[in-house]
């Protein structure tokens, strides 16, 4: 497939458990502006390989002069997911965020589409201030869901906790805590100048929810 907008490929042989490949360039990221709202100068490109004993693998890059953002993921799907998959990003702000900086990721997923158990953590900095995220989410084969934020840190912005999500009963407990010391810090995503602190505290039990400001 050729197009001004994108360029894609992909091979596989003709016999049975064959690996599929394909590749897709996107040489002017600038012209999908109008469509992803995002401006980013530079091109893109995507490859991946699946096999027929459900391994994978996928990788993805933005360029602009230098690399911007590299994206890797590899693992199985079948018989269950077991993906590993990292980010790391050289200046997020000519990828649109509103405030300079680098930051790179990692997880896991692991499991099905019904019961499945993801891990992931981001650290780097942002608008100089180091920033650190860990969270895990497990989800169990009757639907009930655990979030756990266990570490989440930039400037004066701290938060944590834990929520447990029972859909089946629509029942709900845990706490999370957030707490921004300087609600300037949050200013650039914001779009509008911010000013004073702020600290939150939701705490549910079962189906009893409590706020506190």
């Amino acid at each position: 497939v050729s197009h001004p907008l994108l360029k894609a490929q992909g091979k596989t042989a003709l016999t049975e458990g064959a690996p599929i490949s394909g590749e897709a360039t996107l040489p002017d990221l600038a012209a999908l502006a109008p469509l992803t709202g995002i401006d980013i100068k530079g091109s893109g490109t995507l490859k991946g390989q699946i096999d027929g004993t459900g391994k994978i693998s996928v990788e993805g890059r933005v360029d602009q002069g230098r690399e911007l953002l590299h994206f890797t993921a590899d693992g199985r799907l079948k018989p269950s997911f077991d993906l590993r998959w990292s980010v790391e990003a050289a200046d997020v702000a000519k990828l649109g965020a509103p405030v300079p900086g680098a930051v790179s990721a990692k997880g896991t997923l692991q499991g099905s589409a019904v019961q499945f158990r993801a891990v992931a953590e981001a650290q780097g900095r942002l608008a100089e201030a180091p920033l650190t995220l860990s969270v895990k989410v497990d989800r169990s084969g009757d639907g009930a869901t655990k979030v756990a934020i266990d570490r989440a840190r930039w400037k004066s912005v701290e938060a944590g906790g834990t929520l447990d999500l029972t859909p089946k009963n629509g029942k709900a407990s845990g706490a999370l805590q957030a707490k921004m010391g300087d609600l300037n810090d949050l200013s650039p995503f914001a779009g509008m100048p911010l000013s004073g602190s702020a600290e939150a505290k939701l705490e549910m039990e079962h189906r009893a929810r409590r706020l506190a400001l």
